[in-house]
């Protein structure tokens, strides 16, 4: 079965009902909880920082974390997320 149409091109991808960025979200809490036999924490604690990340998302500041790893790591590390963005020392001598 195909994946279905997105409805606006920026729409992020989803699974099921949620988009994967909260799904990654919530299961690296919860297997890091469920390493240490607390199952049910984590997974309290998962529910809690997605809706702290979609919380984020929309306010302001929900690009903070892109900003700070454009203009904070290096190039080499900030290319895998920017590919068609030039690297910040070549931005600061054009603006």
């Amino acid at each position: 079965m195909s994946a279905p149409l997105p409805i606006f091109l920026n729409q992020p991808p989803k699974i099921s009902f949620f988009e994967r960025a909260e799904i990654m979200t919530f299961m690296c809490v919860w297997i890091l909880f469920f390493m240490f036999d607390f199952m049910v924490v984590g997974f309290l604690l998962g529910v809690l920082a997605v809706k702290a990340r979609r919380t984020l998302q929309k306010s302001p500041l929900g690009d903070l974390t892109k900003i700070g790893i454009y203009w904070l790591l290096p190039y080499s590390v900030s290319k895998s997320f920017f590919k068609v963005i030039p690297p910040c020392y070549v931005r600061e001598h054009l603006g």
